[in-house]
């Protein structure tokens, strides 16, 4: 399990105190967003985000970072440290990003830090000797959790990840022809052609079926579809018109568990299909 953790610990030094006692906890790379541009994103298993909350707001080098990674599916966890200001899981706006992102994210947190902003100052600061012992304690039990739920749900979506077709050929473990590619979507010739033209469509996420579909991935299935006509005008299928099918479950056909949909055309086809 490789961890990459991304700090602007930029006032007193106190987000990147937690997150060096988290690293004492569980082995992990702590570097700056500037930093960050010296490592691969794709070659770690969890990305952990943290920043001193300024006026209630993560640091803005840090929040453009996180909307400018990918959207490939990714553990990530959150930490923060508060003058005055704290956020739950469900209304932190950088946690909220991060979903949106397509990232599971594992965690959320957050502790008192000494504060010397501006008007603070004059009575010394606030929250002083924080983040203290038991702040870190709680931030290396809260880590010591993160690593348990990765290891966790590793072990329930693992085996079928790991063993998923589609899966492999999106990473480049199985050779494919390539037809469509982005952020999102990855389309490939069928190696059993029912048409002259045949393509299979597949989210870069694992979705295992239609039946899957929910609110935080449904933003594949519209890039899906924003892909069709795409690619079907790359193969000149366009003109003449094309089917456009999707398999769910036993009764429907599917054979590999991970959603996907078949494009075809160059011939006329006949119905009802099947």
């Amino acid at each position: 399990m490789k961890i990459l953790t991304i700090v602007e610990s930029k006032h007193q030094g106190n987000t990147l105190k937690v997150a060096k006692a988290m690293a004492r906890e569980v082995p992990m790379t702590i570097t700056d967003v500037k930093g960050a541009s010296n490592y691969n994103l794709d070659d770690y298993d969890i990305l952990g985000f943290g920043s001193g909350l300024y006026y209630g707001r993560y640091d803005k080098e840090l929040t453009r970072f996180a909307k400018a990674i990918n959207d490939k599916p990714r553990a990530a966890f959150v930490l923060f440290t508060s003058g005055i200001n704290a956020y739950s899981e469900k209304t932190d706006p950088l946690v909220n990003l991060l979903k949106r992102k397509n990232k599971n994210v594992l965690g959320l947190f957050g502790c008192r830090g000494h504060d010397k902003f501006i008007v603070f100052r004059i009575v010394g600061g606030l929250n002083k000797g924080h983040p203290d012992e038991a702040d870190l304690k709680n931030a290396r039990d809260f880590i010591s959790g993160v690593a348990e739920s990765y290891e966790n749900a590793k072990k329930k979506k693992g085996a079928a990840i790991m063993d998923c077709l589609f899966c492999k050929i999106i990473n480049g473990e199985i050779p494919s022809t390539k037809v469509f590619e982005n952020d999102m979507v990855y389309a490939f010739r069928d190696i059993s052609p029912q048409a002259p033209e045949h393509v299979v469509i597949v989210p870069k996420a694992h979705i295992k079926s239609a039946n899957e579909i929910t609110e935080e991935n449904v933003k594949y299935i519209a890039a899906i579809w924003e892909a069709v006509p795409a690619i079907a005008r790359q193969l000149g299928i366009d003109g003449d018109g094309y089917r456009v099918v999707n398999n769910c479950g036993k009764n429907g056909g599917q054979t590999v568990d991970h959603l996907h949909f078949h494009l075809m055309g160059g011939r006329e086809f006949a119905w009802p299909a099947g």
